[in-house]
């Protein structure tokens, strides 16, 4: 069963996907990615090395992202996190033009610490 498709340089995830797997898009050549509103995890390097990503918004419902899920996103600029997700950990390293990061209050310490972001803006809880 195919779970996405690609338009564009659109990666499009299916609705109905609750999860995505370890590695499953790791390289691939998308500048945008579609969620769809029943994703709950992003697995272990789901997006990592995907050098033409720019922005993520992972949608409410998300519990958990894997580690290293956007690793390596050389050209990743913006990143909003909802309030759903309750931990991360490495998420981002090595996405040197990760420049703005919206996230819940509880996740800004780690994201922080871990990234060299200039604007990160925190959302209510």
């Amino acid at each position: 069963m195919e779970i996405s498709t690609v338009k564009e340089g659109k990666l499009i995830i299916k609705e109905g996907v609750t999860a995505i797997g370890e590695r499953v898009f790791e390289g691939e050549e998308m500048q945008e990615i579609e969620f769809p509103r029943s994703l709950k995890l992003i697995g272990f390097s789901a997006f990592a090395n995907c050098k033409n990503l720019k922005e993520v918004i992972i949608p409410d419902g998300v519990t958990h992202i894997g580690s290293e899920a956007f690793r390596d996103c050389k050209n990743l600029e913006s990143v909003s996190i909802p309030t759903t997700v309750e931990k991360i950990e490495n998420v981002f390293c090595n996405c040197p033009n990760l420049r703005k990061v919206v996230a819940p209050r509880h996740l800004i310490s780690k994201i922080a610490m871990e990234t060299s972001i200039e604007v990160l803006l925190f959302m209510k809880e």
